[in-house]
């Protein structure tokens, strides 16, 4: 069935392209690691699991305070749904580029892999990457937080033709949506897991049709890797830097606040009378909750 397509690079906005599965053929491999990778290849998997030659994502890693030996998302998935498609875990890019050699698929499918993937297959195989920005806008790790943080009213979902440069490939197809006011980087990462999904199958079943277009690199930006102490809310943020910062660092790793010697998470919050009201919050040690039960037995938290 035709599916309307509100931004695609190299085509009209708004033209309708074809959405018939039985135009796609290839086979393809797939190369994904967290929770934003599992809706595109949810999407593969229910139109095309066997045209897929194989599943690539991250090890086992210790995770939390025990290191706990945890699977990736997608790992977790491909389990979960009992499919025969091969799961392979390499642990170099020269594990990664002897496996694909192995296989020699027509596609290969990237979205939040985590591993680099070596110059030498993304120059012979076709390679395509789910970014969560309007490229080249947000080249980078946290595209999804840097558009909050800078308090930007539009972001969205790229498809890109990968090279050998991080987030630099050809543009094929983008999809922008308004941020809304109150929204969060865990609501975006959501939506936007699933617009990269949508974009991934328009662009496999109409690839004669669509015209990849150079990002332009001297209006590129980068955004780098969180780290906890960038959370902090301080005195010198104004109200709209500091409610930026709950949004983009909602769920995690959550913007803060140390009151009473405690470290208090702000998840969510609402301007009321040019002051910020915490709607949900979480004290060090205990589990989120609303602003309402915390003041039962609590003082005021004050951001």
């Amino acid at each position: 069935m035709p599916l309307p397509i509100f931004n695609i690079a190299g085509c009209i906005t708004g033209k309708t392209l074809d959405f018939n599965r039985k135009h796609f053929k290839a086979r393809f491999v797939f190369a994904g690691s967290p929770d934003f990778a599992v809706p595109t290849l949810s999407a593969l998997f229910d139109a095309h699991e066997n045209q897929c030659l194989g599943v690539f994502t991250q090890p086992e890693k210790p995770t939390g305070r025990g290191q706990t030996m945890r699977a990736t998302a997608v790992h977790t998935y491909v389990k979960d749904r009992g499919t025969r498609v091969p799961l392979f875990h390499p642990q170099t890019p020269n594990e990664f580029e002897l496996a694909i050699q192995e296989l020699r698929p027509d596609i290969i499918i990237v979205v939040a892999y985590g591993m680099l993937i070596p110059k030498v297959i993304v120059d012979q195989y076709c390679c395509i990457n789910v970014h969560p920005s309007l490229l080249p806008k947000y080249r980078g790790a946290t595209p999804i937080q840097a558009a909050l943080l800078n308090q930007d009213s539009v972001s969205g979902v790229s498809l890109i033709h990968m090279n050998e440069r991080m987030d630099a490939g050809d543009v094929l197809l983008t999809e922008s949506r308004p941020i809304r006011v109150a929204s969060t980087a865990g609501e975006l990462h959501a939506e936007y897991a699933h617009l990269g999904a949508h974009l991934c199958l328009c662009y496999l079943y109409n690839r004669e049709s669509i015209v990849p277009i150079p990002q332009n690199n001297g209006i590129a930006t980068y955004c780098k890797k969180i780290q906890s102490i960038d959370a902090c809310l301080k005195p010198e943020h104004t109200i709209k830097e500091k409610l930026a910062r709950i949004q983009a660092f909602s769920p995690k790793p959550g913007a803060y606040i140390i009151q009473n010697d405690k470290r208090i998470k702000i998840l969510r919050a609402q301007l009321m009378n040019n002051a910020l009201e915490p709607l949900e919050i979480q004290v060090e040690g205990k589990q989120k909750m609303a602003y309402a039960h915390y003041l039962a037995g609590n003082p005021p938290v004050v951001i």
